[in-house]
């Protein structure tokens, strides 16, 4: 029970009142109150223990037990707890703090039921239950054993005598301006800070100590805004805000902007400058000055295009500086910047959604050079971007020079790119873009089952994608930009080359879409796949096919040519070995409208538990040979493969298969003064070329014997000279060249469509050298191993033991003349590695040999229906040379009747070459041949043939070469003192003669009656030529007749 007396509960009163506006600080009070309750519990625990010892108490004559502490003695209960008695005096404290010596004196101590209540002056209260106090209890048997003092802080809070009395009573306007206002009250007695409050939102506060005002910035003109003020100190604000002011900003002033900083600026071409500046606060428009001169006024966006309207030029440094405006005036303009107009204009091609896994676009740009020279190069692009074209375009007249960008060239892949500059245009003495965009719209079918079931085994699985097909013609789409995703992950996961990878027993939707950067496809295609560990006793774990290496149906470098011998193997597995019998299976095969099914051969008892590592042993596994008339009909793009089990199993997949497989190839064996070329073995060639590459039919034929030095490089150029005269556009030119079988004994063109290698005579000249050296003309680069290193990322890869020397996977390989499985690292192929190192192997890993594949459906010459290449049946001329020394030595330039040809040039260069005729001047871009195993910088180009040319001029970049003819020094000494036998050319039994003053240089070709070409002299020199070695009774002789850098050309009906 608590016992308060009057003069207590009164004391309390005064000393409390005021609480509901005093400023809290919860966790400052609940720290001092606890600090100050652990104290008097420490100190009580103390005493407990004191009289824990009888020597430490005192035995009273009224029998009670007492404690002394400094001198004072004090009761204790049956508990020694300490008892306080009641004080002489209400407010005497002394008794009390004579054991709590450690209390401040800002607490209140005061007696109640022999304990003491302790109360904070300045925070506490006596609200028993919800209060601010401490109270000593040692009758209040009821609490803990351990303690009889409780604490209680809920309702801490200052005292409101400590806070300000009110809050300024004079709050006024010192001053208002359109974007501001300054406010001024007079100081408040304990008020050291003052909050401010605008619309009843607080914006600031104020120190009393520095200032008796404040300034509120970035107000709108002309509002209405209220304030109040508050005053506040350490324990909190007074109980009201002050009354409210209202004030009014002010209009904004009419002022005229600053000055901008100077503009940025872009020239961009011959007579267009892009003129950029900043924002000025205050401005509603600008001025643009150029050399001093307002250009444009009243412009109210931060941008300016100073073209030739306004008086621009080509080639001119100009001065730009911009002025901001509003209604009261204009700044003073800004600082100058200064930009030089180009002398041409520049061209950039916008190449946008082209597949990359296609080959590329090709493209013949056009561009003005001067007022009288059109530049045209044909360039090619295989990936998305914004390409510098690089060259200028002549500024002719105000609406600038001409250029086109015609496409001439689309990408095989089916894919259709447009051009927005297939006609001229002009550049408006401007740069320009031209946009080619490949966004191909399509539809996507499937040809093979949309229901899927796998066993957990099948690891090695890959789903067969959805045909594509143009929505325009409906041809098809050959790509492999797909986009694959599974449903769900935990049943089954698909690789970006789609390869399913079973997880658990389940089912999951795969959706095929292709990629939309580059198809427009409204619809995807979905697939359900269901795991399930059925319980047959013998599993379809795995399906191979190839011509070369056995590999999964659609794994990432699996591919087939058409029409070709093919084996397909099952791998089938018994789960135990209670049941090992092989169940029937059969190999199904759907194209062209037409199917066939037959039996694979397969062991009698299947061999137990699943496969870890390919097999080497045809008979260990099932399979199927697809001999070549079978696989005329169903070995083709789209063809559908079915493995199934008379116990239900299936599975089916499409392989990939090239388009094309066709190779014309023209052997070309030479001779010299000391051997002949042994004659070559078709038969040979062929199986050869079947076995080593993804083709089904090798069209050979055997040119006539040629004159050949035994040096190769000099071959080649040779070989590649007959060709350009007796192209069909469909053939690849090799020379069989005489010589000693050691250090280099090929070369070839990479890219290219002619090579050399020597004959028969030495041992590898078929399998190993002229394998390898077709194998550069189909674009590729030596392999690592046995010396050769390449920087072909894949060499560098992981992905097989051995692939940086060029070994080959550890997949099995097929050999077609005895129709066997063999091991990579059998014998027979003489090496375990790529026969694009120098290890003198005969077959490619399946990295090069995809790569092949690839090259081939890129070429339309080895389609396998006839298809006639012809560019034009005009007159071209053919210039060569080499650049020996910073020299130009230029060939003697044959005009040809023939088709134009495959350019052989790959490597980009920074030479051009001009030819100026009777017709004007063009340039063309110079691209050197990349020969392997030499750096030598020769180049070859056939452009449209001229009547006259006046010159013909060679530049690197903006330098021009010294050009050289070869031999023209010679020639002219040799017909000093010789006159011509006529005064062109003729035919006179079986020799040929010309005016050999005037045109040193004479090519003849025989156009056969049957269309076809051989070159009988190239370049011959002294005025005649004998052609009695030749069967002249038929067909037309074509004369071509040169200077050097013109030629003209003759015909003769036989």
């Amino acid at each position: 029970m608590k016992i308060k007396i009057l003069s207590v509960l009164v004391m309390s009163a005064l000393a409390m009142t005021g609480q509901a506006h005093a400023k809290t600080n919860t966790p400052y009070f609940e720290q001092t109150s606890q600090n100050i309750y652990q104290k008097i519990q420490n100190k009580l625990n103390d005493i407990k223990s004191l009289a824990e010892n009888s020597n430490n108490i005192i035995v009273g004559e009224d029998k009670q037990r007492y404690i002394e502490i400094n001198n004072t003695r004090y009761r204790l209960n049956s508990d020694n707890y300490l008892l306080f008695d009641f004080p002489s005096s209400f407010t005497d404290e002394s008794s009390f703090r004579n054991v709590f010596d450690f209390i401040p004196p800002e607490w209140e101590l005061t007696w109640n039921d022999l304990g003491v209540v302790i109360v904070n002056t300045q925070f506490g209260n006596y609200d028993y239950g919800n209060g601010c106090l401490i109270e000593y209890m040692p009758a209040a048997t009821q609490l803990d054993a351990d303690t009889r003092v409780i604490i209680e802080t809920a309702s801490c809070a200052w005292n409101s005598n400590l806070l300000p009395s009110h809050s300024p009573a004079s709050l006024s306007l010192l001053e208002a301006t359109h974007d501001t206002a300054t406010l001024t009250w007079d100081k408040v007695e304990k008020a050291d800070l003052y909050k401010i409050y605008r619309d009843g939102m607080m914006v600031a506060q104020s120190s009393a100590t520095k200032s008796l005002t404040f300034k509120d910035i970035s107000l709108s003109s002309e509002t209405r805004y209220s304030y109040q003020i508050e005053a506040c100190n350490q324990y909190g604000c007074a109980e009201e805000k002050s009354a409210t002011l209202a004030i009014e900003t002010l209009p904004t002033p009419e002022v005229i902007p600053n000055t901008p900083p100077p503009p940025s600026l872009i020239n961009n071409g011959t007579r267009t400058n892009i003129v950029n500046w900043n924002v000025t606060s205050g401005a509603t428009h600008y001025q643009v000055f150029r050399n001093g001169e307002i250009i444009a006024d009243d412009l109210t966006d931060v941008s300016f295009v100073d073209t030739a309207a306004t008086g621009v030029t080509q080639n001119t440094q100009y001065q730009y500086a911009v002025a901001a405006c509003n209604d009261t005036g204009c700044s003073v303009p800004s600082q100058t910047a200064d930009v030089h107009t180009s002398a041409m204009d520049k061209l950039a091609i916008n190449v946008k959604n082209i597949d990359p896994n296609t080959n590329s676009v090709g493209v013949n740009i056009r561009s003005q050079y001067t007022s009288n020279q059109i530049f045209s190069e044909n360039k090619s692009y295989s990936k998305k971007g914004i390409y510098d074209y690089g060259r200028g375009i002549y500024f002719s007249q105000n609406d600038g020079g001409k250029y086109w960008v015609q496409i001439n060239r689309q990408p095989t892949n089916g894919q259709i790119c447009q051009s927005d500059s297939h006609n001229y245009k002009r550049t408006q003495g401007q740069n320009v873009v031209a946009v080619l965009d490949c966004l191909t719209p399509a539809t996507l079918t499937s040809l093979v089952p949309q229901q899927i079931t796998l066993h957990p085994t099948q690891t090695d699985f890959y789903l067969s994608m959805p045909l594509l097909h143009r929505v325009a013609d409906g041809k098809e789409i050959i790509t492999s930009s797909y986009i694959m995703t599974s449903s769900n992950e935990k049943v089954v996961t698909i690789s970006k080359n789609g390869k399913l990878i079973p997880q658990a027993e389940g089912e999951s939707i795969i959706t095929v879409q292709a990629n939309p950067e580059y198809y427009d496809v409204a619809t995807p295609i979905t697939y359900t796949v269901r795991v399930n560990a059925h319980q047959q006793s013998v599993v379809l774990q795995n399906v191979e096919i190839g011509q070369s290496t056995l590999l999964s149906p659609r794994s990432e470098h699996q591919i087939i040519a058409p029409k070709a011998k093919t084996m397909v193997r099952a791998y089938l597995y018994a789960q135990d070995a209670s049941d090992t019998t092989m169940p029937a299976v059969n190999m199904t095969l759907s194209a062209n409208g037409q199917t066939m099914t037959t039996a694979m051969t397969c062991p009698t008892e299947a061999k137990v538990g699943p496969f870890d590592a390919p097999s080497y042993d045809r008979a260990e596994t099932c399979y199927s040979i697809i001999d070549e008339q079978t696989a005329r009909t169903f070995i083709d793009n789209n063809m559908v493969m079915n493995i199934s089990t008379d116990t239900g199993l299936s599975m089916t997949t499409m392989p990939k298969v090239n388009i094309h497989s066709t190779l014309n190839l023209k052997l070309v064996p030479g001779y010299n003064d000391r051997s002949e070329a042994l004659a070559p073995d078709i038969d040979a060639f062929s199986d050869t070329i079947k076995q080593a590459y993804p083709l089904s039919t090798v069209n050979i034929s055997v040119r006539e014997s040629v004159e050949t030095p035994s040096v190769l490089n000099q071959s080649l150029d040779i070989v590649e000279k007959i060709r350009k005269l007796e192209t069909d556009g469909l053939s690849y030119f090799y020379g069989l060249v005489p010589g000693g079988c050691y250090g280099t004994v090929g070369l070839a063109f990479v890219g290219g469509t002619s090579a050399v290698g020597r004959d028969a005579s030495c041992p590898p000249y078929l399998r190993s050298v002229f394998v390898h050296e077709l194998g550069h003309n189909f674009g590729l680069n030596h392999a690592p191993g046995c010396g050769k290193t390449s920087s072909e990322a894949f060499w560098n890869s992981d992905a097989w033991e051995g692939v940086d020397q060029g070994k080959h996977s550890p997949s099995p390989l097929f050999d077609r003349t005895n129709n066997n499985v063999i091991s990579p690292k059998d014998p027979s192929i003489h090496s375990d590695s790529d026969v694009m190192n120098y290890c003198t192997g005969d077959r490619f890993t399946q990295y090069n040999y995809s790569k092949v594949a690839s090259h081939i459906n890129a070429k339309s010459w080895f389609s396998n229906t006839t298809t006639n290449l012809l560019q034009t049946t005009e007159p071209t001329l053919m210039i060569s040379g080499e650049i020996v020394d910073g020299k130009v030595w230029l060939d003697p330039v044959i005009m040809s009747d023939n088709t134009m040809y495959e350019d052989n040039g790959t490597s980009n260069s920074t030479f051009t070459i001009l030819i100026n005729t009777t017709d004007g001047a063009v340039m063309y871009p110079v691209h050197f041949n990349e020969i392997d195993h030499s750096d030598k910088k020769t180049f070859s180009l056939q452009i449209p043939a001229s009547a006259h040319i006046n010159a013909i001029k060679m530049f690197e970049g903006e330098h021009e070469v010294t050009i050289e003819i070869k031999g023209l020094k010679e020639q002219k000494t040799k017909t000093i003192d010789q006159s011509p036998r006529t005064n062109t050319v003729e035919l006179s039994g079986s020799e040929v003669i010309w005016n050999h003053v005037k045109y040193p240089w004479l090519t003849v070709v025989h156009i056969k009656a049957d269309g076809s070409r051989q070159a009988l002299s190239i370049n011959a020199t002294g005025g005649s030529v004998d052609l009695s070695g030749y069967d002249l009774t038929l067909g037309t002789l074509s004369f071509s007749l040169s200077n050097g850098i013109s030629s003209v050309m003759k015909t003769e009906q036989l």
